[in-house]
């Protein structure tokens, strides 16, 4: 994602087009060389698909995608083509106060995989169990944290990281089946489908 602090002029865009938006995402593919003739397209696509997005939460979320999710995809496809071990695919979409909300950061839910559902200040300094509570008055954050621990453990244990509320499918490359953790928890197909095929036909190198 974005380094802590890293909020210049790369984030504080104001009503930049499609090209230059491309061009303040390029640094940031982290494990992929991006080709700005190829990236400024998915950039026009993201905003068709995304159009609520502002230009700085469309920075974070194609970043985000060409980094992490499109190379996610690629592996588990790759994984699931060999016909062999199960692979499962999940994102967690729960938000902290971090960064004002706007996105799940990069982690959020180790803290829920290691049951440590109180952690103190995180990220940005203004992600802490106060600010948290605040925010989640409900408690929801527990609900999620255990959901996962129980998921975790039980793929541990038995290959399978289904749950009594929760079955989880293998991925496959039909259906695309992704356990989504956040507010709500649940089983979707083909996550973010209609940018996918725009990701993982980029370059790799």
């Amino acid at each position: 994602l974005v380094r802590q602090g890293q909020r210049s002029r790369e984030l504080t865009t104001d009503s930049i087009d499609d090209l230059e938006l491309a061009r303040r995402v390029s640094p940031y593919s982290m494990f992929n060389h991006v080709y700005l003739e190829e990236l400024v397209p998915v950039v026009g696509r993201y905003r068709h698909v995304m159009p609520d997005l502002s230009d700085e939460e469309l920075l974070v979320r194609i970043t985000t995608d060409i980094g992490y999710w499109g190379n996610a995809v690629r592996m588990t496809s790759a994984k699931s083509d060999q016909g062999a071990a199960p692979v499962f695919s999940y994102e967690c979409r729960w938000r902290t106060p971090c960064f004002g909300g706007k996105w799940a950061v990069h982690g959020v839910e180790l803290p829920f995989v290691f049951n440590t559902p109180t952690y103190g200040a995180a990220w940005d300094g203004a992600d802490s169990d106060a600010s948290r509570a605040a925010a989640d008055p409900e408690g929801r954050r527990f609900t999620l944290g255990a959901e996962m621990f129980t998921a975790w453990t039980n793929f541990a244990r038995t290959g399978d990281p289904s749950t009594e509320t929760h079955p989880w499918p293998s991925y496959d490359t039909t259906s695309r089946p992704t356990m989504v953790f956040g507010a709500h928890t649940g089983v979707e197909n083909d996550v973010r489908s209609e940018v996918r095929p725009y990701v993982t036909a980029m370059t790799i190198e």
